[in-house]
């Protein structure tokens, strides 16, 4: 095992006084001492026909006794992994707090630190910690592979297969090659999406992202970035919640867990009280309903500004020209022609005698007729707005003939808009933020959220209702998805400032589930289809031996199950962040 404690510990207090009396110019005192520029004391040696000075040979025994420390971590940590850690790991796995101290928890001075801070006393570190794991594995370290620890070792110490031929001792240390930091890595960066295969460093990751991976299960971050084991974890798990759920709980966001509480009262009155009519997904909607809210009061702003800013463009001179010429080639191409004036002829078009394509392209060809051909930047502006009330710009016609005016309307219209955007940067910041804000507002209501009013009492409910597609397989679900992420994008970006907008919508959609599944769907107020189709099952065994058959299932079943009370109290304990043990 190398050094003895009592050896390291000798060693390090030398080098301590060693190192006062360089600071305190004792050195300079010394009779018979040689002095070199500085002031540092270095007594000569020789060895093996070399002169070698005391510096070298300190540096020498630091390393040392740093490869001898991290041995006996090695050693010690090795004997640990197939004694108390084994017992301490059983004993968590069955829910007690009973631990058993560790052998490197107790030993005192093994933890070295004898050599500076430095990439040569991190590669001294690990060679000696993984000595041991390495010769009872049988494995050799490779020769000359900086890359690898024993490689590094060899090579700062000089001396193994390492060492430069020719040069043994100090020699060896003074010319050997400078170690490359970005060769020495010792722990990998693990590629995004991809599990470490290491426990250890699995739950490191976890936990430092706040992921509410299950690797990390049982522990949490304290005050100061520590892991510390999480008694209340352990509690909620014992009572019958998923470490997936406990985990994703533990690591939620300050603002996810406040919702989460807010749910589990909304669950003890419903539990107290059948005639309660609060779902528990209205807090999702509240969610949703306060990002809507944002939003919509930005659109709203965002209007007014571009209306403050078009008052500016006015007697601005802008070629509209080329947009006009676009769409005017496009129509052509449909069998659409033009006379002097601007008049359409739908004679042999595509479109002749579809009245609601025909009146579409002539009320916006009058439009532009009445601008004039030479407008200024207001009235293309105008002429813009204009065609938003004739077409619905964020959908695509589903009718093949109307598609044949629309597109190229919208088209028209993107054009027009760039033209102003590109000449007037006011204007442009202003046009910017309200199609983010109306895009995402139309991808909601898209989704399915077209014929819910807003600005009713009933808006949570709703939504609340409707984000439940979010955690099924129906064909909307993807649509949903994306629009409730733009949605929560759009409203951080435009929330005003200090407004908290820390939630997410979907963990608390996975807690509705776990408290259904704990507590029956009867105390969760839901009554979605999946619940349905449960509920029709078990009313089709009802009858006879059945029903006896089954309440004595349930009677023995809930005997030995935790109360409600139980459960409760240990998700509270585990979404404050206490337990008792």
């Amino acid at each position: 095992m190398g050094f003895t404690i009592e050896q390291q510990k000798a060693i390090a207090l030398a080098r301590a006084r060693k190192r006062k009396a360089e600071s305190e110019g004792a050195a300079a005192q010394l009779p018979g001492v040689e002095q070199e520029q500085g002031g540092r004391y270095e007594p000569p040696l020789t060895k093996g026909g070399m002169t070698v000075n005391q510096g070298q040979m300190d540096d020498f025994v630091d390393g040392a006794a740093e490869f001898s420390a991290a041995v006996n971590r090695g050693v010690t940590g090795l004997v640990d992994m197939l004694g108390p850690d084994l017992f301490n790991n059983v004993s968590s796995l069955l829910g007690s707090e009973m631990r058993a101290p560790t052998i490197r928890e107790n030993m005192p001075g093994i933890e070295g630190n004898f050599m500076d801070e430095g990439y040569a006393r991190d590669a001294v570190r690990v060679t000696g910690e993984y000595a041991v794991p390495i010769a009872a594995g049988g494995k050799a370290v490779a020769a000359r592979d900086l890359t690898r620890p024993g490689g590094a070792m060899a090579e700062f110490m000089g001396f193994g297969s390492a060492k430069p031929v020719g040069m043994t001792g100090v020699a060896a240390i003074d010319n050997a090659p400078r170690i490359d930091p970005e060769k020495t890595k010792l722990l990998p960066a693990v590629p995004e999406g991809v599990a470490p295969k290491n426990p250890k460093v699995a739950r490191d990751l976890a936990l430092k992202g706040q992921r509410g991976d299950v690797s990390s299960f049982g522990y949490k971050l304290d005050d100061y970035g520590r892991e510390v084991k999480d008694a209340a974890q352990a509690s909620a798990a014992k009572v019958g919640y998923p470490k997936k759920i406990v985990t994703m709980v533990a690591q939620s966001t300050p603002q996810t867990k406040k919702r989460m509480v807010k749910m589990l009262d909304m669950l003890e009155a419903t539990m107290e009280n059948a005639t309660n009519p609060n779902r528990l997904t209205n807090v999702t909607g509240e969610s949703l309903i306060d990002r809507f809210k944002i939003i919509n009061a930005r659109r709203k702003l965002a209007g007014k500004e571009i209306d403050a800013a078009a008052e500016k463009l006015r007697g601005k001179n802008v070629d509209f020209q080329p947009a006009v010429d676009g769409f005017v080639e496009e129509m052509q191409s449909i069998g659409i022609q033009f006379s002097d004036d601007m008049t359409p002829d739908f004679i042999g078009s595509n479109i002749q005698g579809y009245k609601h394509s025909e009146g579409l392209l002539a009320r916006v060809v009058d439009r532009m007729r009445d601008i004039g051909k030479n407008p200024d930047a207001e009235a293309v502006h105008r002429l813009k707005r204009f065609i938003d009330t004739q077409v619905n710009i964020g959908k695509v016609s589903k009718d093949g003939l109307a598609s044949e005016v629309e597109i190229p309307l919208k088209r028209l219209r993107h054009n027009l808009d760039s033209i102003l955007d590109g000449q007037f940067p006011e204007y442009d910041k202003a046009n910017t933020v309200y199609s983010e804000t109306v895009g995402a507002l139309n991808a909601l209501r898209d989704a399915g959220a077209k014929r819910i009013n807003f600005d009713s009492e009933s808006a949570s409910s709703a939504l609340g209702q409707l984000s439940r597609r979010l955690l099924g397989n129906t064909q909307s679900r993807a649509a949903l998805e994306d629009a409730v992420r733009g949605l929560d994008e759009v409203a951080k970006k435009y929330a005003p400032k200090g407004y908290d907008l820390g939630d997410t919508v979907v963990e608390q959609l996975k807690f509705i589930d776990e408290l259904e599944r704990q507590f029956g769907s009867d105390a969760v107020v839901e009554m979605g289809f999946q619940n349905e189709v449960a509920k029709g099952a078990m009313s089709a065994m009802s009858g006879g031996k059945s029903d006896a058959l089954g309440a004595g299932v349930n009677y023995i079943k809930k005997a030995f199950e935790p109360s409600d009370k139980q459960k409760i109290e240990a998700m509270r304990r585990l979404l404050s962040g206490s337990a008792t043990n």
